[in-house]
C-alpha cells in the first residue's frame, strides 16, 4: 500500500512539472477559490439578509471577544507548527487561518489536506516530515478536544448544571458517554504508536490545545450571556454542552449550522425566550462565515491576481 501511494505520488509530481499538468492545476486552484467563495455566499444567502441585521447584537464587547475567539486556533497553531517547523509568522498565520476556515465552513478535516498541501510548498522540509507533523498534531488535538468534552460534560452533570437527561433521551445520553470515553480511550492507547514527536514535543503541544479549548469554552458562554443577561447561566452551559457534542461529529459541514438549529429547537422547550437564544447563536454563525467570505475573497482573488503558487 505504501509503495503504491509513492507511486501515485511520483506519477503526480512529474505530472504537476509538464506545461498540460501545471495549466490544468492553475485552472482547478481558481475554480476551487470560486465554488468556495461562492458556497460561504450561498450560505448568508440562505440564512437571509434582513435576519443577519436583526440578529447582530449590540453591545461591542460581544465583537471583541467573538474575534478573539476566532483568532485564538490559528495562533496557537502557528505557536505548535513554529516550535518544530520553519513555519513563517505571516505566511503561516494567513495558513492556519484558511485551515480554520476550511475545516469550519466548509468539511472537517479539509483543512488540514490544504495545510500540507500548503507546507509542502512553502517549507524546506521534506514531504514526509511534514505529514507526520500534522498527523501528530491532529491527534492530540482530538485527544484534548475529547478530553475536555468528557471533563466538561462530567462537571456538568455532577454539579447539575446541565440536567442532560432533560436535553435528551437516556438511551442517547449513554450511547454519547461511550463513544466519546471509547474515543478517548483509543486516541490514548493506540496515539501513542502513531504520534512520531518525542513525549516531551507532545506534551507541549497537548498543553496548548488544553488551554485554548478551555479558554475557548469560557470565553463564548461569557459572550452569550453578555448579549442576553436574562438567561440563566445553566442553559448556555447546557447549550455549551450541545456544541461540544456537535464539534466531535467527525467529516460533518458547517458544525456551526447545526449547532444554531439544534439550539433553536432545544430553546423551544425552555422558559426562555426562542428568539433571544436563536440570535446571539446565529449571530456567532454568521459572523464567522462573514469572516470566512471576506477573507478567502480578498486573499483567493489576491493570490489568483498575483500568480502567488498557493494551494488551496
Amino acid at each position: 500500500m505504501k509503495q503504491q501511494l509513492k507511486t501515485i505520488w511520483e506519477k503526480y509530481k512529474n505530472w504537476s512539472e509538464t506545461d498540460h499538468g501545471q495549466t490544468t492545476i492553475k485552472w482547478f486552484r481558481r475554480l476551487l477559490v470560486f465554488l468556495i467563495v461562492g458556497y460561504l455566499g450561498y450560505q448568508i444567502y440562505q440564512i437571509g439578509f434582513v435576519e443577519i441585521i436583526e440578529a447582530l447584537p449590540r453591545i461591542p464587547q460581544f465583537y471583541i471577544i467573538f474575534l478573539g475567539i476566532y483568532a485564538l486556533l490559528p495562533l496557537s497553531e502557528l505557536l505548535i507548527y513554529r516550535t518544530i517547523l520553519p513555519v513563517p509568522a505571516k505566511e503561516g498565520f494567513l495558513a492556519f487561518f484558511r485551515k480554520k476556515i476550511l475545516n469550519t465552513d466548509v468539511v472537517g478535516y479539509s483543512g488540514e489536506a490544504y495545510l500540507f498541501l500548503w507546507m509542502r510548498d512553502h517549507i524546506p522540509v521534506e514531504t514526509k516530515r511534514i505529514f507526520q507533523v500534522i498527523k501528530d498534531n491532529t491527534i492530540l488535538s482530538s485527544i484534548a478536544s475529547t478530553f475536555t468534552a468528557i471533563f466538561l460534560m462530567t462537571v456538568f452533570a455532577i454539579t447539575g448544571t446541565v440536567d442532560f437527561l432533560s436535553v435528551i433521551p437516556t438511551n442517547t445520553a449513554v450511547f454519547i458517554l461511550c463513544l466519546l470515553v471509547a474515543i478517548l480511550i483509543g486516541l490514548f492507547f493506540f496515539g501513542n504508536r502513531l504520534i512520531s514527536m518525542s513525549t516531551k514535543a507532545a506534551l507541549k503541544i497537548y498543553g496548548i490545545h488544553q488551554i485554548r479549548l478551555f479558554i475557548v469554552y469560557g470565553l463564548e458562554v461569557v459572550n452569550w450571556s453578555l448579549v442576553v443577561p436574562s438567561v440563566p447561566w445553566n442553559i448556555w452551559f447546557t447549550l455549551l454542552a450541545l456544541k461540544i457534542i456537535a464539534s466531535r461529529i467527525p467529516f460533518l459541514p458547517s458544525q456551526d449550522v447545526l449547532f444554531v438549529a439544534v439550539g433553536i429547537e432545544f430553546s423551544k422547550h425552555l422558559a426562555v425566550s426562542t428568539a433571544a437564544i436563536g440570535g446571539v447563536l446565529l449571530a456567532g454563525s454568521i459572523l464567522s462565515k462573514v469572516i470566512s467570505l471576506v477573507f478567502f475573497s480578498i486573499m483567493g482573488l489576491s493570490n489568483l491576481k498575483t500568480k502567488e503558487n498557493v494551494t488551496i
